[in-house]
């Protein structure tokens, strides 16, 4: 569903309530960033994907898919996705800047009907993708920072002036954020914490680890075999894969893209940042989806 037809859907919704006179949420999911890619041309005519789309988009899928190992594709296949990778990625910047248009009719739209300055808007992802930047496309189970780093703004409703925070946050904290500036009770079971007030030093990132005749679920785990863990500050990053028992450590001062594991290098780097990942998982223990965790 395109952001156009998204946007028309937001509008009726808020056009049917605007008269109750009472504060309301919503959670508008765009997917135009996201495989597959579709030129602006084809979107505006509705023609069917060109062959040079559906390659880019299939190359995408093709190299996430889990039967590559580690997320890695066949020299084969490599040379394919080099090949298209400019237009892949020219694709998916039409696709960024399409999608930025939308969002701004959005906003004025927000103005012209005087809800703008009272709303906390927020913009985030779930997540990044990839291309080649490790061998691979998409967003399968890797933790590198194509993938995890993500925008995140955050309009408050009493903001008189901008702010660049630079250090680094983590989305677990987003949701009681905008608990705390919408004024509401935060429930028990949200672990972050206002981002603003409680920035930290270290931050974990989780997601299921290749390990052959191992379920993974996507919402959780429940074994540690089915983990990786990453835990980043602002000059290292550590991530440990427990299903393939490898280690990475990588400077991100001079080493911004993640191409070097110095692991071997940094032993006490390593070790400082592995224990801080084990305290992480004994406050936060793998599960699994029924509750059971005496597997």
């Amino acid at each position: 569903m395109r952001a156009e037809l998204i946007n028309r859907t937001v509008k009726d919704f808020i056009n049917s309530t605007k008269d109750d006179n009472k504060p309301f949420f919503i959670w508008i999911h765009y997917m135009d960033v996201h495989v597959p890619y579709i030129s602006r041309e084809n979107r505006i005519h509705h023609r069917p994907l060109s062959f040079l789309e559906l390659t880019c988009s299939n190359f995408e899928y093709i190299a996430s898919h889990p039967y590559f190992k580690k997320g890695k594709l066949p020299k084969s296949l490599l040379r394919f996705g080099k090949k298209y990778l400019k237009e892949t990625i020219n694709l998916y910047d039409q696709e960024i800047n399409y999608l930025d248009g939308e969002i701004g009719d959005l906003i004025k739209f927000l103005k012209r009907e005087r809800l703008y300055d009272e709303s906390v808007i927020c913009l985030t992802a779930d997540h990044g993708d990839e291309f080649l930047e490790h061998n691979g496309g998409s967003h399968s189970q890797k933790l590198y920072n194509e993938l995890l780093h993500i925008p995140l703004l955050i309009k408050n409703s009493a903001q008189d002036k901008t702010e660049t925070i630079n250090k680094k946050v983590s989305l677990i904290d987003l949701s009681p954020t905008l608990c705390d500036l919408a004024k509401l009770n935060k429930p028990l079971t949200f672990k972050g914490k206002n981002l603003f007030s409680d920035l930290k030093p270290l931050i974990f990132h989780q997601t299921s680890s290749k390990k052959k005749g191992i379920k993974y679920y996507v919402f959780g785990f429940d074994r540690l075999e089915q983990c990786k863990i990453g835990c980043q500050s602002e000059e290292w990053k550590y991530i440990i894969d427990y299903g393939n028992n490898i280690e990475e450590l990588y400077n991100l001062s001079s080493d911004p893209q993640e191409q070097n594991n110095i692991v071997q290098l940094e032993p006490k780097v390593a070790s400082r940042m592995k224990q801080a990942i084990q305290e992480f998982i004994k406050n936060n223990p793998p599960f699994s989806l029924s509750g059971d965790n005496n597997k």
